[in-house]
């Protein structure tokens, strides 16, 4: 099957838009490097947020792809997902986040939640 996920967009918020940037470029290098035979079988699948951090999923994969995605995982989790400043795990409402204070707390505003 030649179907992604990837028709809904990508499903993280703006502030990891430069994590997924950085890694795309560095991936984009590595597909480059192969040969030209097999470089179509390489596509994003997936780009989500999941359990706080970023999930990049490909179609196929290797070594240098999955480390570059494991560096992007451990960047996410500290990285503001809304708006990119430097962050950690929040939990109050059943959902793991990364945010910074200043967002984090909009975040439970919205929500109506004190803190």
């Amino acid at each position: 099957i030649d179907k992604t996920c990837m028709h809904w967009g990508l499903n993280i918020s703006k502030g990891w838009y430069d994590i997924l940037r950085r890694a795309s470029e560095k991936i984009e290098v590595v597909i480059l490097s192969l040969p030209e035979d097999q470089r179509h079988l390489y596509k994003f699948a997936q780009v989500k947020e999941k359990f706080g951090l970023i999930r990049i999923y490909f179609s196929v994969s290797n070594d240098q792809i999955n480390e570059i995605i494991t560096q992007a995982e451990k960047e996410s989790e500290t990285t503001c997902e809304s708006c990119g400043a430097e962050g950690k795990f929040q939990y109050k409402t059943n959902w793991f986040i990364v945010n910074c204070d200043k967002c984090y707390s909009e975040y439970l505003t919205k929500r109506g939640i004190k803190t």
